[in-house]
């Protein structure tokens, strides 16, 4: 039979089954380490700091706030950095103060800032943040359940001061929805994947931990400060000198986010996340 085989079919024949057998290795071999059963929620978990930078998310606070306040979670506190709102959020979050005691409201005031951008709020969040261990999410991100943080916090110990997490998009009809859910999946299966196996590389801002102790080990974002992005990938790959990173991949832990709904928008919005990579470090871009 392989005898009649030409060496153009051959050569098609490679062309086809090469490509499938990278894949088999890569979910099978590599990407195994991620279908492991999940650790059940620890309830003496350790306390932590919830950090959220939200500049006119009055209608995505909104939903959030209560979301993450009502965590169940032994002690645990909610910062909300309110990067110089001119829209309601800052009455709305005083508002959920008086429901909340363990919500904080971080106003920015735009006039007195120094520096613009994400790294600025995140600085001062952090440096507002009561307690040792760090948690961050976005606005426009909703927690899959209550017991997303416990989650979370229980992957830190003495070896892993960094927790990387999982920030699915919501699903909706179309093609560029499916496309986007398969993307955003693969990339995570990289990322996660390497942070077991290897040594982790990249991390998504809208659901990810590390303590307040090795942020300031690594000096904050002083290597990047000039850089307009660049808050979780390149933080990370300093803090990875330092420590190691965990993962939480239970369904219960993960963070929603809405998608794009149009070509153009998730373009523009793949393009800015591209511009970061030039500034990987070596193992990163490889």
């Amino acid at each position: 039979m392989f005898s009649e085989i030409t060496s153009y079919q051959w050569i098609l024949l490679c062309i086809v089954l090469v490509p499938l057998l990278i894949q088999w290795i890569y979910y099978v071999g590599y990407f195994s380490v991620l279908f492991v059963k999940p650790k059940t929620v620890n309830h003496d978990a350790l306390p932590c700091s919830v950090i959220v930078c939200a500049k006119n998310e009055a209608q995505n606070l909104k939903e959030l706030i209560p979301l993450l306040c009502k965590q169940n979670h032994p002690k645990h506190e909610v910062i909300i950095v309110n990067d110089g709102s001119w829209d309601e959020s800052n009455q709305l979050i005083e508002e959920f103060k008086l429901t909340y005691s363990n919500l904080k409201n971080m106003y920015i005031d735009p006039e007195k800032k120094l520096s613009s951008g994400k790294k600025l709020a995140i600085t001062l969040g952090i440096k507002a943040a009561e307690f040792e261990h760090l948690v961050f999410t976005d606005a426009d991100c909703r927690p899959a359940s209550e017991n997303w943080l416990s989650h979370m916090s229980q992957q830190f110990d003495e070896k892993h001061g960094i927790v990387l997490g999982y920030s699915p998009y919501r699903k909706k009809k179309g093609l560029l929805n499916w496309f986007i859910r398969v993307e955003t999946q693969l990339t995570a299966f990289m990322y996660l994947s390497a942070a077991k196996r290897v040594k982790a590389y990249m991390s998504v801002g809208r659901n990810w931990a590390y303590t307040k102790s090795l942020f300031y080990e690594v000096k904050g974002f002083a290597e990047h400060h000039h850089i307009a992005a660049g808050d979780d990938d390149l933080l990370l790959q300093a803090m990875v000198k330092k420590t190691k990173a965990n993962i939480c991949i239970q369904p219960d832990a993960f963070c929603y986010s809405e998608p794009e709904t149009t070509y153009t928008s998730w373009i523009d919005q793949k393009r800015r996340h591209l511009q970061i990579g030039k500034y990987y470090r070596g193992f990163a871009k490889f």
